[in-house]
Order: C-alpha cells, then sequence, then structure tokens
C-alpha cells in the first residue's frame, strides 16, 4: 500500500479542477503501468479568493500606504492564509506583504526598517 498526500492551490475553481483531474489522470495512468488500484479522494480545506481595490479595507490600507509614503501593489499570490479562513466566515480580510525576504526558506529574513514601517502600518490602521 502506498499513500500520496498532494496540495492544489488556484484562486480559479476551473483551473483548480483542471490541475486535480491532470493529477489523477497521472496517478491512474502510473497504477495502470503497475498493474496497482487507485483510491483517490480530494478535500477543499480552504478557498481562495480576489479581493477587489473597491472593498473598503483595500480603500483603507491604501489611504493608510499614502499617508506613511508606502508603495502600493495590488497583486494575487495563490497563498493560502488565515486570511482565507476569515473571508470564508465572511470576514473582509487580505494580506499584506511586509517585506520578507527568501520566504519560506531557512534563509527566511526581515529587515529591521520592514518590521518598522509594519508597524508604523499596523498603528495607522489602529488608530485612524
Amino acid at each position: 500500500r502506498v499513500v500520496i498526500k498532494g496540495e492544489a492551490r488556484s484562486i480559479d475553481a476551473a483551473k483548480l479542477d483542471g490541475q486535480l483531474a491532470d493529477m489523477q489522470k497521472c496517478l491512474q495512468s502510473a497504477c495502470d503501468a503497475a498493474g496497482a488500484a487507485l483510491v483517490c479522494k480530494t478535500e477543499v480545506e480552504h478557498v481562495g479568493y480576489r479581493v477587489s481595490p473597491d472593498e473598503p479595507v483595500v480603500k483603507k490600507i491604501k489611504t493608510a500606504c499614502r499617508a506613511l509614503g508606502f508603495p502600493i501593489i495590488h497583486t494575487v499570490s495563490g497563498g493560502c492564509s488565515d486570511a482565507n479562513v476569515l473571508r470564508e466566515h465572511g470576514l473582509s480580510a487580505l494580506v499584506l506583504g511586509i517585506g520578507m525576504e527568501d520566504v519560506h526558506t531557512t534563509r527566511e529574513w526581515i529587515s529591521l526598517k520592514s518590521l518598522h514601517d509594519t508597524a508604523a502600518l499596523v498603528l495607522w490602521l489602529m488608530t485612524q
């Protein structure tokens, strides 16, 4: 018996379905070649999301960044975080980049300036 666990992510449900189908097709092909049976189970843990630039939380963050002189880059990450879970429960949440470098590696780091800037942004958001 062999157990394989995998993960697929997408903010586009159709692309995710296609990726999962491709993965299952590859696994089935390998099992067929080896004379093995495939039992494949998929489950959705979290749903991807897109944040509109017109959402109030985005507008407030943009206002804060402008006031503090920080750059504004609205982008899609495709990652999964607490924001996914909060949005699944109807809360307007998003992920803010805070200047991390070499993310998810053993060399991950953040500059003191980025830490200071992040603290200033959070303080502005909490007090304005």
